[in-house]
């Protein structure tokens, strides 16, 4: 079907007297706002809403593991990218226009970009709750003895990227009531249930009054299991009555996007001169961003696989997911673990060069067997 072109995918299709939708989103990391002035877009030929926090019914939270981003900010802005208002218009020319238009007065806050400064008692906090949105502790054996005996202990800290899926396909779709009068949202999404349950709250609807589709979006990877536009449509078709399309931009797509978690790694490990793994000690942090997403989610899967496929009798693991004010992050591709592979691989590596062993051996020698425990036990 796709080879032959007849797919239908979330940006081809089109409903009939559909509005066209653009977001006005922050170019302010952290700030209160103090006014949004939307009358001047109002007056744009073709525009038939400027929409805000207020007009919005329920909640106006979404999110998978929290239910900590606005639909549009309330009351201040937490990164780059966060949507502030939407115009719905009779074009996309028109909707583009009137973007432009509205003017958002803000008093900006004090911003925290680094996941290890945002761990400090007196961190400016992203949201009132504090910054650490979850945590995670492992641990065996006597540590301090084991890295005593040690003839080989490397200590080193890795950084991950923050990384964009760049989808082929942006983040896309329509809304419109259905035949059967529910509120039907079509879009490219990797999670149409949990997708279903976030709207109805956010705009104050029974669950079995909305419907979600999800037809085959063109790539994912992660990058369509949180809300993306799904909620903006909701939103103006309930408030219009009028079925309403959106497709993002390229850059709007980046700036706003969920992102892969970057990592601050710790990595402590030592072995024999003889080539045994003997300890390890890993500090984790991911940087969630501005909303939690699916941060708990990705540090489980991180923590589990930070020491490999390999046996290290005692050892300590430390993993924290923390809000900054940089681009949200969720679900990509592996799930935590290629940031994490950053950083066993490089130890396995500088050790077994220090023991004069071949690297594949050096694994092969510390591999885990059955019956040994790997890290989480």
């Amino acid at each position: 079907v796709k080879a032959s072109g007849a797919h239908i995918y979330p940006s081809d299709f089109v409903v009939e007297g559909m509005l066209w939708l653009r977001m006005l989103r922050t170019h302010q990391p952290h700030a209160h706002i103090l006014s949004i002035d939307t009358r001047a877009a109002e007056q744009v030929d073709g525009v038939v809403g400027v929409f805000t926090a207020q007009d919005v019914p329920g909640s106006n939270r979404v999110g998978s593991a929290f239910q900590d981003m606005p639909v549009l900010c309330e009351d201040k802005v937490r990164y780059v990218g966060d949507a502030v208002a939407i115009v719905a218009a009779e074009s996309d020319e028109a909707a583009y226009r009137a973007r432009d238009l509205i003017r958002v007065e803000y008093e900006p806050l004090p911003v925290v970009s680094d996941p290890r400064a945002a761990m400090e008692p007196d961190a400016p906090r992203v949201h009132d709750e504090g910054h650490l949105v979850s945590e995670l502790h492992f641990g065996r054996g006597d540590l301090a003895a084991a890295f005593e005996k040690a003839d080989c202990v490397f200590e080193n800290e890795y950084r991950s990227i923050r990384q964009a899926h760049a989808f082929l396909e942006k983040e896309a779709g329509v809304a419109y009531y259905g035949k059967d009068g529910r509120l039907t949202v079509r879009a490219g999404s990797q999670s149409p249930r949990g997708n279903q349950a976030q709207i109805a709250q956010a705009l104050r609807l029974r669950t079995e009054d909305v419907r979600v589709i999800a037809p085959m979006p063109g790539g994912a990877f992660g990058g369509k299991y949180e809300i993306t536009v799904q909620g903006y449509l909701a939103l103006v078709t309930l408030l219009t009555k009028r079925p309403c399309r959106i497709m993002l931009d390229r850059d709007e797509s980046f700036l706003a996007g969920v992102k892969r978690h970057p990592f601050h790694m710790r990595y402590r490990t030592a072995c024999t001169a003889e080539g045994q793994l003997v300890a390890a000690e890993v500090e984790l942090i991911a940087d969630t961003g501005a909303d939690a997403s699916v941060g708990p989610a990705v540090l489980s899967l991180a923590t589990e696989h930070c020491l490999g496929p390999y046996y290290f009798p005692p050892l300590k693991i430390d993993s924290y997911c923390v809000y900054t004010n940089n681009a949200f992050a969720g679900a990509l591709r592996g799930f935590g673990v290629p940031q994490v592979v950053v950083g066993i691989k490089q130890q396995m590596d500088m050790m077994g060069r220090a023991v004069v062993m071949d690297p594949i051996e050096f694994r092969r020698r510390n591999g885990l067997r059955v019956g040994q425990p790997a890290a989480l036990g």
